[in-house]
């Protein structure tokens, strides 16, 4: 097996079970990742194409972990998204941004959506958001195509800071339904750089193992080009 792409995934209980999106570990036979320079292996536990969720376990047991907000997020508060941004072109380490929650409900108002401006890049799919809490209000999902929209030949236009994530209630739903107990405690944040020191020791960032052949072909559909390289690489 090859690495074919990565996404982002955070630990959510002490028994090491992970979240990540349904569409970054979909193509995948299985996941890996690079925790403190070993390499780990995830498998697929399950997957939630209508709400874009997956849940990945392997023996790997993270102290850190993240917890879960059920009623979820906000409107007009204060976010923090974590992911790995655009794997082949910066550093390896966990990126994140800044931003509030813009809209509780997602496009043609789905609620299991929320919408906010931090900005998200391939590779950020998966990771989690967080509120000045601690807590986990979504989960990074996808960003307006500004490609497809600017050829829009009735109306072109580019789109700035619109992204979208899967609401934690959905989040919850998805993972009591899989019998995955979290924890909903809340953390007294000053800073960005104290909620920082929460958010990036449960993040990981996850390669996506599969042959050459799947990737030639995911490549020809394109519809994971947010979530697959140029070209295939060894696991190091």
């Amino acid at each position: 097996l090859y690495v074919i792409g990565s996404g982002t995934g955070f630990f959510v209980n002490k028994e090491g079970y992970i979240v990540t999106n349904e569409h970054v570990a979909s193509i995948c036979q299985s996941l890996a990742s690079n925790i403190n320079g070993k390499t780990h292996i995830f498998n697929i536990l399950a997957l939630d194409n209508r709400n874009d969720l997956a849940l990945l376990r392997g023996e790997y047991r993270n102290r850190t972990f993240l917890n879960i907000n059920p009623s979820g997020a906000e409107f007009g508060q204060d976010i923090m998204a974590f992911g790995f941004p655009l794997a082949e072109n910066l550093s390896s380490s966990v990126k994140l941004t800044r931003g509030i929650v813009s809209s509780l409900s997602g496009p043609n108002n789905d609620i299991s959506l929320i919408q906010i401006d931090a900005a998200i890049q391939p590779g950020n799919s998966g990771g989690p958001v967080l509120n000045y809490n601690g807590q986990v209000i979504g989960v990074a999902s996808s960003g307006l195509n500004k490609i497809q929209m600017l050829l829009d030949e009735e109306s072109p236009y580019i789109p700035e800071n619109v992204n979208f994530a899967v609401a934690a209630p959905t989040l919850s739903n998805f993972l009591k339904a899989n019998g995955v107990k979290v924890d909903t405690k809340k953390f007294e944040v000053n800073n960005t750089k104290e909620l920082a020191r929460i958010g990036r020791p449960a993040t990981l960032q996850l390669f996506c193992m599969n042959t050459q052949a799947v990737f030639e072909e995911l490549k020809k559909s394109k519809k994971h080009s947010d979530v697959l390289f140029e070209k295939v690489i060894d696991l190091r």
